[in-house]
């Protein structure tokens, strides 16, 4: 999970508030990272950018080709963009 090393206090909540939610479903969390990426730094809104694995990894791979997987992901992820917009 990324977000720019200037990123706002907007940004920043609500990377936590993803993270929590992936640590709440017991996902591996790597913690909060800052990058540059361009779709971090061209904008005016609150971003973060979640990576749910890589298809280089032969166990990512595998546990992204399952539609179960990547329900749960996108359950996890809307979880925490939920609570940031309820706080």
């Amino acid at each position: 999970m990324y977000i720019c090393r200037q990123a706002s206090d907007a940004s920043r909540r609500a990377a936590h508030c993803i993270r929590d939610a992936f640590e709440r479903n017991g996902f591996e969390v790597r913690g909060i990272q800052h990058g540059d990426f361009k779709v971090l730094i061209e904008h005016s809104r609150p971003a973060v950018l979640v990576e749910c694995g890589y298809l280089t990894n032969y166990s990512d791979a595998q546990r992204l080709n399952s539609p179960y997987y990547r329900t749960k992901v996108a359950q996890v992820i809307a979880e925490g963009i939920l609570k940031y917009f309820n706080r």
